[in-house]
């Protein structure tokens, strides 16, 4: 299966695996999809009006919300190739050290949540590691440790699902975020270190959980984990 997106202006074609065919014209938007696997998709230069498809409405920016919001909440260690994890360049490391984490991320539309599960190990969670994305938050160096790299993701996160929350309603609703935070040291869980934190903000874009987190739980601070937990 495919989906082909057509715009107006260029005609332009993108073909992917979704089995899906999106067109958008100048005063209409339509979304053409096939039930049954093996039925013809419809390409570029062929008419998309046949028995095979159905056509209804599509609206494009609910449809941006719905998938730039997943993208966001879709990383997890499915994700990286764990044999090559030690391997990775210094300036990718934490990227992959913090999909590694994830352990699982689940949304739960019928109580309009997101569950995100996250398994640290204890010799990693306050190593630092270089990063580009949150400079103002690094240190001189440039670095800033993995658990605080895992808090701004979470302030990312939800200032996605703000922002996404009003096209995104048109499908879900997404109220809170719920972070499920596991350390493990040798393969077993520190029954001390077992927190689930709500994160429910929405004063976009002026929403500081950084802080607020470190504030609330100063325990989960790099340099009291640094202590409290040897490697």
């Amino acid at each position: 299966m495919s989906l082909t997106l057509r715009c107006p202006l260029s005609n332009s074609v993108k073909v992917t695996d979704f089995g899906v065919f999106v067109k958008l014209d100048d005063d209409l938007e339509g979304l053409i999809f096939s039930g049954e696997e093996g039925l013809n998709i419809p390409r570029s230069e062929e008419d998309c009006t046949t028995p095979d498809h159905k056509i209804c409405t599509v609206y494009p920016k609910a449809l941006a919300a719905v998938i730039r919001f997943a993208d966001e909440i879709s990383e997890n260690r499915s994700r990286i190739s764990l044999p090559l994890l030690e391997t990775v360049p210094a300036e990718n490391k934490i990227y992959w050290e913090y999909s590694n984490c994830v352990s699982a991320s689940k949304a739960d539309p019928i109580r309009e949540r997101v569950i995100i599960t996250l398994e640290i190990q204890s010799n990693k969670i306050s190593q630092k590691f270089n990063c580009s994305e949150f400079c103002e938050r690094t240190d001189n160096s440039g670095q800033m440790s993995l658990i605080e790299y895992i808090i701004c993701r979470l302030e990312k996160t939800n200032n996605e699902r703000i922002y996404c929350t009003t096209h995104l309603s048109r499908y879900v609703s997404i109220r809170e975020i719920e972070v499920r935070f596991n350390i493990f040291k040798n393969h077993k869980r520190l029954s001390n270190y077992e927190l689930t934190h709500v994160i429910s903000k929405d004063s976009y874009p002026n929403i500081d959980l950084f802080n607020d987190f470190f504030e609330d739980y100063p325990q989960w601070m790099p340099e009291n984990l640094e202590e409290a937990i040897p490697i």
